[in-house]
């Protein structure tokens, strides 16, 4: 019998019949809803995610990744990975730190094609990556990690998730520098990191090229588990990829001076606990600017979290106004309240002689004091404070201007604006 050799179209129709079921096969490993859509793609049999947000015509654009690509020169097309997602620290016993990244070798669709499960093994952790899509702009990310039985204690470093802004796929600069940018916290030098204690307005955002990424912690299993900190990062990662870097999740870190954080590589903690649970939520899509971001985000922050704890502030004992009306208002305010008058005008500050007098700069600024001392001077109907209010504004207004500039600081000693 003789041999059969396909013609070359036939041998072109089955390649393509081939690539067509691979295709396919990687179309279905995603989710997405009308604003959003995940894919997760395999490279080197590990899973990575692109991050998509649809468009007014229906087109998809990419705005994260957790693999960051780059190459050699803009114009080189030999691409290759210079960073990768996630990342974890640890060390077994007293044994020599050990890292690993990128490894997640499973994925699934669950939950009616609504979540992402993504899951791995290295060393004695099994990590397992959740991502579920809540509606909106908005997916929901938990991470666990339970830890396999060991005669040697794990210690661990950091468990973090890594996403990077990738507006239109592209890397190498290319959202460089970022239009709007915020993290809590600053960094000093490349180990730096915005620790929990840090949490203040807790988000990291990105915003550039007309799109915009945002992590925003859960704060529910962060006060449930405390044994390893918790950190956010922002920073442009990879000498070659140049790409923003958004991170959240577990990481030691050790207070620095005043105000700064970093993650101290020999610094791991103990884990007691079996298993790890870290969860946040992850935002990205278009925007006009930076005020609709912050906007959003703000509501999100308000909603799940600023209500609910005015309601309970445990572990403080006393709510702010009550405290105000026992203590601060009555003691501390008028012990530094000074008057003063300009323009022939009465007007207050809060003396400071450590610092020269009353301040109105943006590390250290009355009119924060004073805006508090009038809302609780016009809910108490209390005209005392309303007066005291009254004159921290006009001390700041009175100051001299030249072009947009004032002097920030009222001496009292001298009756003068310097600085």
């Amino acid at each position: 019998m003789r041999g059969f050799f396909p013609s070359a179209t036939v041998c072109i129709a089955l390649l393509f019949a081939a690539g067509f079921n691979q295709l396919r096969a990687a179309e279905l490993l995603l989710i997405q809803n009308d604003n959003l859509r995940i894919r997760a793609v395999q490279q080197d049999e590990r899973y990575y995610l692109k991050f998509d947000c649809r468009q007014a015509d229906g087109t998809w654009r990419t705005v994260l990744g957790t693999l960051a690509q780059a190459t050699s020169a803009p114009w080189d097309k030999n691409i290759y990975a210079v960073s990768e997602d996630p990342h974890v620290e640890w060390r077994q016993g007293s044994g020599e730190l050990q890292k690993a990244e990128a490894f997640f070798k499973q994925a699934k669709v669950e939950a009616g094609g609504q979540a992402l499960v993504l899951s791995g093994e290295v060393g004695p952790h099994q990590i397992e990556q959740r991502l579920t899509l809540k509606g909106g702009n908005r997916l929901y990310i938990t991470v666990t990690d339970r830890l396999v039985e060991s005669s040697d204690p794990v210690q661990l470093g950091q468990l973090m998730s890594h996403f990077y802004f990738l507006p239109d796929d592209q890397s190498f600069g290319y959202a460089i520098p970022l239009e709007f940018a915020w993290l809590p916290n600053l960094h000093r030098d490349e180990a730096g990191i915005c620790g929990d204690h840090f949490f203040r307005s807790p988000a990291v955002i990105a915003f550039g090229k007309g799109l915009y990424a945002a992590i925003v912690p859960d704060l529910e299993p962060l006060a449930q588990q405390r044994a390893i900190p918790h950190a956010l990062d922002l920073r442009v990662y990879g000498a070659q990829a140049e790409v923003p870097r958004l991170s959240y999740g577990l990481s030691t870190w050790r207070i620095e001076g005043h105000v700064y954080t970093r993650h101290d590589l020999e610094h791991t903690e103990p884990v007691q606990d079996k298993q790890l649970v870290y969860g946040f939520d992850l935002f990205w899509g278009q925007a006009e600017g930076p005020g609709e971001v912050t906007t959003q985000l703000t509501s999100h922050l308000w909603q799940s979290y600023g209500h609910k704890y005015f309601q309970d502030i445990r572990p403080q004992v006393m709510p702010f106004e009550e405290y105000g009306r026992r203590y601060s208002y009555v003691h501390e305010l008028q012990r530094w309240a000074t008057k003063t008058m300009v323009d022939a005008q009465e007007a207050f500050g809060i003396k400071d002689d450590f610092k020269r007098g009353a301040l109105f700069h943006a590390w250290w600024n009355d009119l924060h004091v004073g805006f508090g001392v009038w809302h609780y001077g016009d809910k108490w109907r209390n005209q005392e404070l309303k007066r005291i209010a009254n004159g921290i504004m006009r001390l700041s207004l009175a100051a001299p201007r030249k072009e947009g500039a004032f002097p920030c600081v009222y001496n009292f000693d001298e009756g003068r604006y310097e600085g």
